[in-house]
């Protein structure tokens, strides 16, 4: 070695932070991303429309099964059972809200 030069550097390990990934990581990778073609959005897209689909047809199938109420039903529904319904929802939130801001004492 010349004399006042520092000896060769080996090739430095990189850290850990900035380790390349592991052959599973690369492999998945590779597959996902085949010739260009993301696979992985493909799949998100397809997840997407089967849902639609499914809920569509949920809706359908619902829509089809249950069957329609007369005026006269709708009617007896909303004045005999849902007004006494909200009435009561209201009167047990209120005092819920009481009890909440007097620390749950009577």
């Amino acid at each position: 070695m010349a004399a006042g030069l520092p000896p060769p550097r080996l090739a430095a390990t990189p850290p850990a932070a900035i380790a390349p990934a592991p052959r599973t990581a690369r492999a998945i990778h590779r597959f996902l991303t085949h010739h260009g073609v993301n696979l992985l959005a493909f799949l998100q897209v397809l997840s997407l429309f089967i849902k639609i689909a499914l809920f569509i047809f949920l809706f359908m199938w619902v829509r089809w099964t249950v069957p329609r109420f007369r005026y006269d039903q709708l009617m007896k529904l909303g004045w005999k059972t849902m007004i006494p319904l909200a009435l009561l929802n209201m009167l047990v939130t209120g005092f819920v809200i009481l009890l909440k801001q007097n620390h749950w004492h009577f």
